[in-house]
C-alpha cells in the first residue's frame, strides 16, 4: 500500500489565513481577568506601595494572551490585547516573565514606593502565533510620552485571583528563571531592566497626557 502525502502548497493559503486572524486582530479576552468598573481610578502612584503597570497596546495576535509570572510561578495576570493591568507590590527587586505564542522574555525590576512603572508587553511575528517581548518603559525613552495615551486608550482590567508577587529576597531564582535571564546578552539585561528612578511620582515628572483620549472596548 502506498501512502500519498498530501500537497502542502494547498494549506498554504488556508495556514496564512490563520494567521492573519491570529495576528492582526483588536480586543482580546482572558478568563482569568476582568474589567475593572466604570467610574473606578485610573491606575496612578501611592504613597506606601510600587506600581508595576504592564500595558499591552496593541491589537496584534489577539487570540494569544501572554501570561505574567514571577520566578515562584506565581500567575500574576495576563496581557490581554488592547489591555493593561496594575500590580501594587512593596519596594524590592522582582523578576517577571512573560509567556504565551512562541515565546518567553523576561524583566527585572528594583522597584521603590510612591513611583509608577511601566512595562509594555510587545506581541511579534511569529511563525505561526505571536511572540512576546517586554520591554520596560523609561524617561529617557521616546515611548514614555505615549504612556498616559496608552493607559486612556486601552481596557483596564485585573485578574480575578490577585496574586502579590515574590520579590527576590523571598524566591531566589530557580533553575529556569535563572536560564531565561542569563540567556539575554549583558546590554539585552541593562534593557530589560528597571531601576527605582525609572518610574514616575513624586520624581522624574510623569509623561504628559495627550490633548484627547479615545476610550477602549473590551
Amino acid at each position: 500500500m502506498t501512502f500519498k502525502f498530501p500537497d502542502v502548497r494547498n494549506l498554504i493559503p488556508s495556514a496564512l489565513a490563520v494567521a492573519a486572524l491570529v495576528l492582526g486582530g483588536c480586543a482580546g479576552h482572558s478568563d482569568f481577568m476582568t474589567k475593572v468598573p466604570q467610574g473606578a481610578a485610573p491606575v496612578a502612584p501611592v504613597s506606601n506601595s510600587a506600581t508595576i503597570v504592564f500595558i499591552r497596546d496593541s491589537g496584534l495576535g489577539f487570540a494569544v494572551n501572554f501570561s505574567i509570572i514571577d520566578q515562584a510561578g506565581n500567575l500574576l495576570g495576563d496581557a490581554v490585547a488592547r489591555s493593561h493591568f496594575a500590580l501594587r507590590l512593596p519596594p524590592g527587586r522582582y523578576f517577571f516573565f512573560a509567556r504565551g505564542g512562541e515565546g518567553t522574555d523576561a524583566v527585572q525590576a528594583d522597584v521603590t514606593a510612591g513611583r509608577l512603572y511601566c512595562i509594555r508587553v510587545v506581541p511579534q511575528f511569529g511563525i505561526w502565533l505571536a511572540r512576546v517581548e517586554l520591554d520596560p518603559v523609561k524617561p529617557n525613552e521616546k515611548e514614555w510620552s505615549s504612556l498616559h495615551g496608552w493607559l486612556a486608550e486601552t481596557a483596564h482590567l485585573e485578574p480575578l485571583i490577585p496574586k502579590a508577587p515574590a520579590s527576590l529576597t523571598e524566591s531566589p531564582l530557580p533553575d529556569w528563571a535563572s536560564k531565561a535571564w542569563s540567556s539575554l546578552s549583558p546590554a539585552d539585561q541593562a534593557a530589560h531592566t528597571l531601576t527605582p528612578a525609572d518610574g514616575y511620582g513624586p520624581s522624574p515628572t510623569p509623561p504628559a497626557a495627550p490633548a484627547a483620549s479615545v476610550a477602549a472596548s473590551f
